[in-house]
């Protein structure tokens, strides 16, 4: 399968990880080794200023932690405007350190990521556990994360942008 790195991926309804429920996640790595990547819409309450108070001038709004996915939660993840590592136009990975890099623009910062091992993501895919889609700049720093979701579906075409209008939970309809 080729690579779908520099792509988000949705969460399909028939997805059934609770990880994973109503995610959109931005695909940084993919090869035949795995793939890695984070979740963009799952802000928690956490400020980032608790743990890295330099970074907090380049922070997009809301300045808080972000949940990047079930692997390694106590690992910090940023993506910021001009990092070395790309992942999407022109913001990529970058290093987290006590002091943020002087030649960053907006961050963003994740607790854990998503991972994973060879072939696994591709059978997902194949399975249609998952939409790819084009990723654009303003969706990693999107101001109102509880609604990316659904503003991703909405720009799509064909039966995906239908998945906007279900429910949260299907059976109390």
């Amino acid at each position: 399968m080729p690579s779908i790195a520099g792509r988000l991926i949705i969460s399909s309804p028939a997805l059934e990880d609770p990880n994973f429920n109503r995610t959109i996640v931005l695909v940084c790595e993919h090869d035949d080794d795995g793939a890695f990547g984070v979740v963009l819409n799952r802000a928690t309450s956490e400020p980032v200023d608790a743990h890295l108070p330099a970074w907090v001038p380049s922070l997009a709004d809301p300045p808080v932690v972000f949940v990047g996915g079930p692997v390694q939660p106590e690992v910090a993840v940023a993506l910021a405007e001009g990092a070395e590592l790309p992942c999407v136009g022109g913001i990529g990975l970058a290093e987290i350190t006590e002091e943020l890099p002087g030649d960053l623009g907006r961050v963003r910062v994740f607790a854990g990521y998503s991972g994973w091992g060879p072939g696994q993501l591709d059978a997902e895919l194949e399975a249609g556990a998952w939409e790819v889609v084009a990723a654009r700049d303003e969706d990693v720093f999107h101001p109102n994360p509880e609604h990316l979701w659904m503003d991703v579906l909405r720009r799509q075409r064909g039966e995906v942008a239908l998945w906007s209008t279900l429910p949260v939970d299907p059976s109390l309809n």
